[in-house]
């Protein structure tokens, strides 16, 4: 039995794909551990992993219009660094999720092993390359760092290391394979960009499905016995303050043969969409992974975490990218063809009706989005991910 400690940044899309492999070293009758914000205690404790709350409370909000993120992002690394330093010697192996500035260093300060779990692409410059190609909604200035090398170093050299109090010479190394012991990466080869020129310390075990605390008010019955097709619309948990979506998506498909479900991530937006349509489910957050067995469509932001479910439960997607890495996701999505790209300002309910129904109609999307799903299944999974681990110790 292997003692191992996981620990993360505190936000949704980095620390969820993580719960499957701590459930996967429970299971195999390991002793695992996760150093994480008080937010995440009850997923931490129902995979039958040990919660440590970081030594100063921290949470990062990417819903807070107060300007509080990065001050929370520097908090997050300074808990991260500092809970490395001071557990990680009591442990076989490290793992460790988000962004850290140097993790080979750090592995031999403390004398132990650190694997690095990435949700987003890792990357290189064939992967940044390939995406920024194919990626033709992301705005013309980050285009144009990210395909210069030089500017790209600057701004991350003089612009990112003090916004984030970390020593980043360059973006593309810091979003990068950061271990020099193994990099788990929770896609598969096939949707991973450019995957072929990544070295064999390079893992892609795939993604499993989002594991959701189940919420007995929610009626699963109803989408259960439904005979209508049933869409299901998210912005997820980062950028979901937008309105607008969520009125055009009643606009779109209110009294319509279409059974939605729609999960807002906020109480008060739910209060400003104003009245709900009798065929609509509306809540702040729903059991994804359980709503997506039943979809037949899957409207979102194209967060990884959403991809990933999407994807593994075979449901094809319209994708409406909003920041961060989701421009880069919805397009691969939709350069394998399982799926659309919907442009903000294009984001109205006759749009969103005739997507929908080119989508759920044709076969061509349902075949791209199998080919993703047996990606996705034979990838190994965390299991895979166990034994590599278990080999090295």
């Amino acid at each position: 039995m292997a003692r191992i400690l996981f620990v993360n940044i505190p936000a949704h899309g980095h620390v969820n794909p993580t719960f499957p492999l701590v459930l996967a070293f429970v299971k195999a009758g390991h002793k695992v551990d996760y150093l994480i914000s008080e937010s995440f205690r009850k997923k931490v404790e129902y995979c039958g992993a040990t919660f440590i709350p970081y030594l100063t409370p921290v949470d990062i909000d990417f819903t807070d219009r107060k300007f509080n993120i990065l001050r929370n992002i520097r908090k997050a690394f300074k808990e991260i660094d500092a809970g490395i330093r001071e557990l990680g010697p009591q442990y076989d192996v490290i793992l460790l999720g988000g962004m850290h500035y140097d993790i080979t260093k750090m592995a031999k300060e403390i004398k132990k092993p650190i694997i690095f779990c990435s949700a987003i692409f890792l990357m290189n410059e064939q992967t940044l390359n390939h995406l920024v190609k194919i990626a033709i909604g992301i705005p013309a200035l980050i285009r144009v760092v990210a395909r210069n090398s030089i500017t790209r170093k600057l701004l991350s050299r003089f612009l990112l290391s003090p916004l984030l109090d970390l020593k980043i010479n360059d973006l593309l190394t810091a979003i990068g394979p950061q271990s020099s012991t193994l990099n788990i990466n929770f896609t598969s080869n096939y949707f991973h960009p450019e995957a072929s020129t990544f070295d064999d310390k390079c893992l892609f075990i795939g993604p499993s499905p989002t594991i959701s605390l189940m919420d007995d008010t929610f009626p699963i019955s109803k989408l259960e016995d439904s005979k209508k097709k049933i869409i299901y619309a998210t912005l997820g948990t980062a950028f979901n303050r937008w309105t607008g979506f969520f009125k055009s998506v009643i606009d779109a498909f209110k009294d319509s043969e279409y059974l939605v479900v729609m999960s807002t991530g906020n109480k008060e937006t739910i209060k400003l969409i104003g009245d709900i349509p009798q065929n609509f489910i509306v809540r702040d957050f729903v059991p994804q992974a359980e709503v997506l067995k039943h979809a037949d469509l899957f409207i979102a932001h194209g967060g990884m975490g959403s991809v990933s479910d999407g994807m593994y439960l075979g449901v094809p997607m319209i994708l409406v990218p909003l920041g961060a890495d989701q421009f880069f996701n919805a397009y691969r999505l939709q350069e394998l063809g399982a799926g659309k790209v919907l442009k903000k300002h294009d984001v109205t309910a006759q749009n969103l009706r005739r997507e929908a129904k080119l989508v759920m109609e044709n076969d061509s999307f349902k075949a791209a989005v199998k080919k993703v799903q047996q990606s996705f299944i034979s990838a190994g999974g965390p299991d895979l991910a166990v034994r590599k681990v278990e080999e090295m110790l």
